[in-house]
């Protein structure tokens, strides 16, 4: 015999909401009251600005780095240049 049992979609839909909540209690971000919620997406919300904030610097960064290497080739070309042609 099979331990299967229909759930009504209310049922599932209750059993999903209690394991994910479990879940969250687990990992230490209870989200049982509309506070808590808040909190946790308050928090989400905080990480993404540093995450775009170092994304943005970490571009800056290499385009600094990548400008330099191009003028630095072609200074060398330059002063290659000028020496091959008695400038």
């Amino acid at each position: 015999m099979s331990d299967a049992e229909v759930l009504s979609k209310d049922e599932l839909r209750e059993l999903v909401r209690e394991v994910l909540a479990e879940h969250q209690e687990l990992l230490g971000q209870p989200v049982d009251t509309a506070a808590a919620r808040a909190d946790l997406r308050a928090d989400a919300m905080f990480l993404r600005r540093v995450r775009l904030l170092t994304d943005g610097i970490a571009t800056k960064v290499g385009y600094a780095v990548l400008m330099a290497v191009v003028a630095a080739v072609i200074g060398l070309i330059s002063l290659g240049a000028g020496t091959k042609f008695g400038h």
